[in-house]
């Protein structure tokens, strides 16, 4: 995985996510009398560390911070289903990009792999440079359990701060634990069969003088009893305007395995890795994904 950072857009990102890690509710300090941390959507928990905090917490995501006035580093913990480290990596590659618009960053340490609690993990270093010039590193960090769920461990440090923020994550791999996860007959029952979400067209304007445009999309997910599923998202743009025009048509596929668990569906992609959303029946004839809604076709 090779990717760098713009000065100036990884050194915003970074202050934007530490001021926004750092905005703590009264519920979210509530919910640290334990040091102990559960995902709700994944069996997975770990060790809060001493003199660390859970600063925010969404979905398959937790975020760490140390227990000071300004902190200067960033853990982010994130519960997942991984094939390999490969696809750990893949996905973090892309959040770095994606997410944190990390585009000129340097590998500094290769992946490399080892043993936590007898189980597979591996570990690589990426370093870009904030707006002040000052190297920031990136450490990326997994653990996988043998059925498959595991936890990332991503370090966002100053490269001064880096080794006491990486140590903090070696502890939180070293208390990584793991349940079971199987696919809940029960539980995924209403899902079964083929859900549609028609995304409403958007349109410019349309007159004889001016011409105009239209797009729109349709979404559709088709769960099976053996827990798999498939996903398409057909798209389609189309512009008219005086002398020219067209239409542009797109298609996206994916398929993977879900499971069903607490108010939450895993989709764990051929493609993207895993992804743990809201899931809920609405008025028993919609199901809400994340926060799309879908009609069974």
């Amino acid at each position: 995985m090779k990717t760098t950072c713009t000065p100036n857009a990884f050194g915003l990102a970074m202050i934007a996510i530490i001021s926004f890690l750092t905005t703590v509710t009264c519920a979210q300090q509530r919910a640290q009398a334990t040091n102990t941390f559960s995902f709700s959507s994944l069996p997975a928990s770990f060790t809060v560390p001493s003199g660390w905090k859970i600063a925010q917490q969404e979905g398959d995501l937790a975020a760490l911070v140390p227990n000071t006035a300004n902190p200067e580093l960033v853990i982010v913990v994130r519960a997942g289903m991984y094939q390999d480290a490969d696809a750990f990596y893949t996905l973090a590659g892309k959040s770095l990009r994606e997410d944190l618009q990390v585009k000129n960053a340097q590998i500094v340490q290769n992946p490399s792999a080892y043993r936590v609690n007898g189980m597979n993990a591996s570990a690589a270093v990426v370093a870009a440079y904030g707006q002040t010039g000052e190297m920031v590193k990136i450490g990326l960090n997994v653990v996988i359990s043998a059925n498959g769920v595991g936890l990332g461990v991503v370090v966002l440090a100053p490269a001064a701060k880096y080794q006491q923020g990486q140590s903090v994550a070696d502890a939180v791999l070293q208390s990584a634990r793991f349940g079971t996860i199987t696919f809940d007959r029960k539980a995924a029952s209403g899902l079964i069969g083929r859900w549609v979400k028609a995304a409403a067209a958007n349109s410019g304007n349309r007159n004889s003088s001016s011409g105009g445009w239209s797009s729109g999309s349709n979404v559709a997910y088709t769960f099976y009893e053996d827990g798999t599923y498939q996903y398409s998202n057909e798209s389609f743009a189309s512009v008219d305007v005086p002398g020219a025009g067209g239409l542009s048509t797109g298609k996206d596929e994916d398929r993977g395995r879900y499971y069903v668990s607490n108010g939450q569906i895993t989709l764990v992609s051929s493609k993207n890795g895993s992804n743990s959303l809201l899931y809920r029946v609405v008025d028993g004839k919609y199901i809400q994904i994340g926060n799309a809604y879908f009609a069974r076709r």
